[in-house]
């Protein structure tokens, strides 16, 4: 739910149960609990610094780091749709105040396939910037490669449908 409110902007009310999560993981982010992942930890930025507490957004960046530390180091690069070590550390740097770092992460991230959301609140500092448009654009693009191979490889048109 707290990710909901983030994602629909309503950061007052996401706080409190974002930080409940925050709590409950043990302050770490990671994929295999499911508790607290990269982008929880992202719609929680965003809660705190809409909240002014932009001191306690580097614990949760470090967090992010961390996590992705911990994949680098097993090799967990991601499952190409849904899960990105590249997008999750783009988050991570972007948000810490690297833009270019993490747009870069985030360009190899949609090249990759994985999905970006492309309308999350929390995320509206990212998709502002101008070197994300062409990332954003990555998914929509291959959607109608993939419309256009899936239909020449299965539909063909009754005669006299189509000239």
């Amino acid at each position: 739910m707290g990710l909901a409110l983030a994602g629909a902007g309503d950061y007052a009310n996401a706080l409190p149960i974002l930080e409940d999560m925050w709590k409950r993981s043990g302050g770490r982010v990671s994929k295999r609990s499911e508790l607290f992942i990269a982008v929880t930890a992202a719609a929680s930025i965003a809660a705190r610094r809409d909240a002014g507490d932009d001191a306690k957004v580097g614990e949760l960046v470090t967090a992010i780091k961390d996590n992705m530390r911990r994949y680098r180091e097993a090799d967990i690069v991601g499952d190409g749709r849904s899960f990105g070590a590249d997008y999750e550390e783009g988050i991570a740097w972007y948000l810490s105040g690297d833009p270019e770092r993490g747009i870069a992460l985030l360009d190899k991230a949609g090249e990759d396939g994985v999905f970006i959301p492309p309308n999350e609140a929390y995320l509206q500092a990212i998709y502002d910037d101008p070197g994300f448009a062409p990332i954003l654009a990555l998914p929509e693009a291959r959607q109608r490669c993939e419309r256009a191979r899936i239909l020449a490889a299965v539909w063909q048109p009754a005669e006299g449908t189509c000239p």
